[in-house]
């Protein structure tokens, strides 16, 4: 186009038919197939080739994506494939939508597929490799566009069936001593509470954070211009951030979520 425009650079004309053919064409990155028509009708007012037109607009429609636009987002807030036999390999999926973007995985243990995603929703497929007995798997993976990092923490543990199993000896059952149990995984994640509006609340806060099933120990690391920093101890397995926006009479929401780090408000 800029070839057959550039003939003619000090006429009036062409200068004119360069201002339409240019909106038509930003236009059209942002519209639905049906304003290629207008678009073609546009941009013929320049009189250039009805060729040279047609390629234009199907270069500008075909790369376009008006989803591009919509904000990253996945159908899980973390991955806990659980307490797994040792010859166990799990295997799980999610959706996230909002690319084009790509997964980026920071463990060799995982498989994960596609790493590259649409603006559609795109299923992720997400598979460990197994681990010896008592092996933990504590990663995350990134889904990465060029405006937005979405993390989501992966947790997952390998360990001996626990339970009893009947075997036979000397002709008569005899019942198999249960497997010992492994002790938890424990963790620490620093959770930061703004608009903690008074001392005594932040005392209850953290109180409260203290109760939750799976928490071993909470620290009060700072109270600042109304802002709650605490470390906290807990089982790897517990999804910290849905137990506390669930704590009864301490209406929290999160603002921001990355492994080992929460970010809530009052």
């Amino acid at each position: 186009i800029a070839a057959a425009l550039g003939n003619a650079d000090h006429d009036p004309t062409t200068f004119d038919a360069a201002r339409r053919l240019t909106a038509s064409l930003r236009a059209l990155r942002h519209a639905v197939d049906s304003a290629r028509e207008l678009a073609v009708h546009s941009i013929a007012l320049s009189g250039l080739s009805e060729t040279v037109i047609l390629e234009a607009v199907e270069t500008v429609a075909g790369g376009s994506a008006p989803d591009q636009t919509q904000p990253l987002h996945s159908t899980v807030e973390r991955l806990d494939l659980g307490t797994l036999a040792l010859d166990q390999s799990p295997r799980t999926t999610f959706d996230v939508t909002g690319g084009p973007g790509r997964i980026i995985v920071e463990s060799d243990q995982l498989t994960v597929e596609p790493l590259q995603f649409g603006p559609g929703a795109t299923r992720i497929a997400v598979s460990a490799a197994a681990m010896p007995a008592g092996g933990v798997l504590l990663t995350s993976l990134r889904a990465v566009t060029p405006a937005e990092i979405l993390e989501i923490p992966l947790f997952a543990r390998w360990a001996a069936q626990p339970g009893a199993a009947t075997v036979r000896a000397a002709g008569r059952a005899a019942e198999a001593a249960p497997a010992p149990t492994a002790p938890p995984v424990i963790v620490k994640t620093t959770v930061l509470i703004s608009r903690v509006t008074a001392v005594p609340r932040a005392l209850a806060l953290q109180r409260a954070v203290q109760q939750v099933a799976g928490v071993a120990e909470v620290k009060a690391a700072g109270y600042e211009q109304s802002v709650l920093t605490l470390q906290v101890m807990h089982e790897a397995r517990v999804n910290l951030v849905e137990q506390v926006t669930r704590l009864r009479g301490f209406p929290l929401r999160l603002v921001d979520s990355s492994l080992g780090r929460l970010h809530l408000t009052a």
